[in-house]
């Protein structure tokens, strides 16, 4: 999942994200970040540097916020882990973001979850892949 914080002129916005943020899966809170805690941990998971400037290379982007747990490895996010880490979902499966104290000029949120359909479980978890 991915979130995308706009202020009311349309650009990514820092200052504007909500204080905590919550992660909750089919009615169980699986995250509860603070905001400076959430960006400190994407930094780590994805191996870029905390004091770098945003938007630039090693750096993060303005108003983005990713949930990469189910991506990690040892608390790193790598393009080699495990299918086992994929958040299995059904139909019914309820994904939500909850922010809590956005800022005064917060205008829009885009919310970002990937979607994988494999024809079968084994189709997705044979040894061919």
């Amino acid at each position: 999942m991915n979130q995308t914080l706009r202020d009311n002129t349309g650009a990514r916005t820092d200052t504007q994200q909500p204080a905590l943020h919550q992660i909750i899966l089919n009615n169980d809170v699986q995250d509860y970040y603070p905001d400076g805690k959430w960006t400190s941990d994407m930094a780590t998971a994805y191996g870029y540097n905390t004091t770098a400037s945003k938007d630039v290379a090693g750096g993060l982007d303005t108003g983005t916020r990713v949930w990469f747990k189910m991506l990690a490895v040892n608390g790193r996010v790598a393009c080699h882990g495990s299918r086992n880490q994929w958040l299995p979902t059904l139909d019914a499966t309820l994904l939500q973001y909850r922010g809590t104290s956005f800022g005064a000029t917060a205008a829009t949120l885009e919310v970002i979850t990937h979607e994988i359909k494999p024809i079968s479980a084994a189709a997705l978890y044979g040894t061919g892949m």
